[in-house]
């Protein structure tokens, strides 16, 4: 069974130029929808980011074609991918080969907006922000809308478009809280072993993840 991971669609590798950047640790809910030429699906998931040690958790309950649990732990610092299923206390480790990549907007992007969210007295004031990349092969087209004054991402839509198909991934951040209320969010239960290398499955496709 594949997870379906979608991890802060578009965004890019750690990097000193950028425009701006939310706070380096937080946690928030994603509501994810994605369309694709097999068809589309929506979900929710529960996200804690942590930028100070390279490393984030992810936890949701939708798989492709029917709902289970399921955690995932990214730990960049150590080069260990966790995909976890609680309820049949499996657990896989993979090599994680590319770099940590970070939310925040890169140097470059072209700004859009600002915007407006509400009505009233207690409005969010945000500014848009839009940019491509190309990376073998593939062209990821991302638009981002984000808090003005701490950079706090609120949308980030993606459109990937690639020979094997094309999609478009929509992500709506909510309930977003600064720090990491329990640390241990991104220890591996025991049955995951202790991810050495002998561990490692081979490679293969990555949840048809859309990262950060």
């Amino acid at each position: 069974m594949t997870l379906l991971v979608l991890l802060f669609a578009g965004l890019v590798p750690a990097s000193l130029c950028s425009i701006c950047c939310p706070p380096e640790q937080w946690e928030a809910y994603q509501f994810i929808s994605r369309v694709d030429s097999n068809g589309g699906y929506e979900g929710l998931q529960a996200v804690s980011y942590d930028a100070v040690s390279r490393r984030y958790a992810v936890f949701g309950n939708y798989t492709e074609g029917q709902y289970a649990d399921f955690k995932v732990i990214y730990d960049y610092a150590a080069g260990v991918e966790y995909r976890i299923t609680p309820g049949s206390r499996s657990c896989e480790t993979f090599a994680i080969t590319e770099k940590f990549k970070d939310t925040c907007v890169p140097d470059g992007a072209a700004q859009m907006g600002p915007f407006t969210f509400g009505l009233g007295t207690t409005t969010l004031d945000t500014r848009g922000y839009s940019y491509s990349t190309k990376n073998k092969g593939v062209t990821t087209h991302v638009t981002m809308v984000v808090q003005h004054d701490r950079c706090v991402p609120v949308i980030i839509n993606t459109i990937t478009a690639s020979s094997t198909g094309d999609s478009l991934v929509s992500i709506g951040y909510n309930n977003m809280n600064p720090g990491i209320r329990d640390v241990t969010v991104f220890s591996p239960p025991a049955y995951c072993g202790k991810g050495g290398k002998n561990t490692f499955q081979k490679p293969q496709q990555r949840f048809n993840v859309v990262h950060f």
